[in-house]
C-alpha cells in the first residue's frame, strides 16, 4: 500500500461535516491521528488539518465576538435616542425652547447621523454660493 493510498484511507475517515462543528471532538481525534501517524508525511499532513481547524475556530470566535459588539452599538444608540428623545421633549414643554431643540437636534443625530450630517452640509454650502 502506497501513502497515497494511505492517506485517502485514513481522510475517509475523517468526522463528517456535522461532527465537525464539535470543536473538541474534531480537534481531539486530529490530535489522536497525529500520534497514531505511520509516517512523517502523514503526520504533517495532520498536523497541516490542526491548524486549518484552529484558524476556522478562532475566525468564528472573531465573528461572534463583532457580532456581539455590533449588538451592543445599536443598543447604546437605541439608549441615547430615547434618552435624548425624552429629555428633549420634557425640556420643549417646559419653556426652555432652545435647550429642548438642541437636545432633539441629538436625538436626530443618533437616530440617523448620516441624514444629518447631509443636511446641514447642504445648507452651508447653500450660503456659501449665495
Amino acid at each position: 500500500m502506497s501513502e497515497e493510498e494511505g492517506l485517502e484511507k485514513t481522510s475517509a475517515q475523517l468526522p463528517s461535516a456535522s461532527d465537525a462543528s464539535a470543536e473538541p471532538t474534531a480537534l481531539s481525534q486530529v490530535e489522536q491521528r497525529i500520534a497514531k501517524a505511520n509516517s512523517p508525511q502523514e503526520a504533517l499532513f495532520w498536523t497541516q488539518i490542526r491548524g486549518e481547524i484552529i484558524k476556522q475556530n478562532e475566525v468564528i470566535k472573531e465573528g461572534k465576538q463583532g457580532r456581539f459588539i455590533q449588538n451592543i452599538q445599536i443598543w447604546r444608540r437605541i439608549g441615547v435616542s430615547v434618552a435624548a428623545l425624552t429629555i428633549g421633549l420634557v425640556l420643549f414643554i417646559n419653556g426652555s425652547t432652545e435647550a429642548g431643540l438642541l437636545v432633539l437636534g441629538a436625538f436626530l443625530y443618533e437616530l440617523a447621523p448620516d441624514l444629518v450630517k447631509e443636511t446641514f452640509s447642504g445648507r452651508d454650502k447653500g450660503k456659501e454660493d449665495d
